[in-house]
């Protein structure tokens, strides 16, 4: 209730730093490691797949959009939270190669044109859901780097993406909340 604002964040991934002005009344990681680790873990997924395009799907503040930024030439991230776009454009600064989008993840992902080389997901605790798994299924996404802080729905959606052809390649579990039931989960699927 009471404190600053906004926060300053940091995180390091090899010899790069990405900062981060995050406001308070945006959702970041609780853990004081949490976005740094996440955000390592993505990233060393991620750079298999580097090239033309990256989707960053539930981009929140920006935590994964930027470091995305050293491997893709263009990267399109949506979030529903106007406060986390604002943040995030900011966060990005005026680099062309970022367009963050305001709007709901399964309404915009029609509008995001060619299919990406790579997406990024990390939605809240109610997941994926079967709208955007058939959405990615339809613009045949290739690689798929899924982030989940409920692996209930996180399995749920393991079962609509495997209808839509992909198949869970790689699967990390994170204690990023000791002492709690909470677990965060991270799958790396491919089409």
């Amino acid at each position: 209730m009471a404190g600053r604002e906004k926060l300053a964040e940091e995180v390091a991934l090899g010899d790069r730093r990405y900062r981060y002005e995050v406001r308070q009344d945006c959702f970041w990681q609780v853990h004081v490691l949490a976005a740094q680790t996440l955000a390592s873990n993505v990233f060393s997924l991620a750079s298999k797949f580097s090239g033309v395009r990256a989707w960053d799907l539930y981009s929140g503040s920006g935590l994964f959009t930027l470091p995305l930024g050293t491997l893709f030439k263009e990267v399109k991230s949506v979030e529903q939270s106007p406060l986390a776009v604002a943040a995030a454009r900011k966060n990005a600064g005026k680099d062309p190669k970022f367009d963050i989008r305001r709007g709901e993840v399964s309404k915009a992902i029609p509008s995001l044109g060619d299919s990406p080389d790579l997406v990024v997901a990390d939605p809240s605790r109610s997941g994926l859901g079967r709208e955007v798994c058939r959405e990615l299924g339809r613009k045949s996404v290739p690689a798929l780097i899924y982030v989940s802080c409920n692996p209930t729905t996180f399995a749920r959606d393991c079962a609509f993406l495997r209808g839509e052809g992909y198949s869970l390649s790689s699967l990390k579990g994170f204690d990023l909340y000791p002492s709690t039931h909470h677990a965060e989960v991270m799958g790396l699927f491919l089409k």
